[in-house]
């Protein structure tokens, strides 16, 4: 499996470069996030996604580069409150990749990117015009809802996505009682910035989680953990 280090190493380099570029695009300059802890986050997830290896070199090469762009994902998340489209739209297809190669979904890898890449931007589309007709609108954005169904693209509706919702959930809840956790998933000037330009209500001494800083990472290690047991 030595030829996944050099995939690590180039998918670190692109998920940066896609991350300082959507950043940058879709806040029009607003927010910025360091190339270093970008590239890190990357790095590690590649390389922690060379230990979910199989026998067929491509499934490999797509979970290194998936897990790599789920850490950066997470990291820009985190940072900036939200992911762009540069990062959570490949993040889709390549999960729908990774699904069609082990069996998931009845589908060849072509076909997986093509629906995932129809249902990305349906989903879009359905929630601007949601957005659009309904007062008071406040579902998720696109973005957490991908996040949480994203196990479901490459595991499919087994035991494994049931598990991986289990511990987003255990995640969450730890979060939730602990502020070591909660810091790992959130800030707290991060959200009340959102809030006040979003113009959102928020009650006092609430908490507030960047839900793809949490999803992310839990769903790679998921990922992870189920090609090692």
């Amino acid at each position: 499996m030595s030829f996944l280090l050099p995939i690590a190493l180039l998918s670190a380099c692109l998920w940066t470069i896609l991350a300082r570029i959507g950043v940058r695009r879709a806040s029009e300059g607003e927010d910025h996030i360091r190339t270093g802890p970008l590239f890190t986050a990357a790095l590690t997830g590649g390389l922690a996604g060379m230990l979910a290896g199989t026998q067929d070199p491509a499934t490999s090469a797509v979970t290194v580069i998936l897990c790599a762009g789920l850490m950066a994902g997470a990291l820009v998340d985190r940072e900036t409150g939200w992911a762009p489209d540069a990062i959570v739209f490949p993040i889709v297809l390549l999960a729908m990749t990774l699904g069609a190669l082990e069996g998931a979904w009845e589908l060849s890898p072509v076909r997986a990117v093509i629906y995932a890449a129809i249902g990305y931007w349906l989903l879009q589309g359905l929630w601007l015009l949601a957005a659009w007709k309904i007062t008071d609108f406040s579902p998720p954005p696109p973005a957490d809802l991908i996040a949480v169904f994203l196990p479901m693209m490459f595991f499919g509706t087994d035991l494994r996505f049931s598990a991986t919702m289990f511990a987003m959930a255990a995640a969450l809840l730890l979060a939730r009682r602990f502020s070591t956790v909660y810091g790992l998933f959130s800030r707290t000037d991060l959200i009340m910035r959102i809030v006040k330009k979003e113009d959102m209500r928020y009650p006092e001494g609430r908490h507030g989680i960047t839900l793809l800083a949490l999803a992310f990472p839990v769903s790679a290690l998921s990922l992870i953990i189920s090609r090692m047991v």
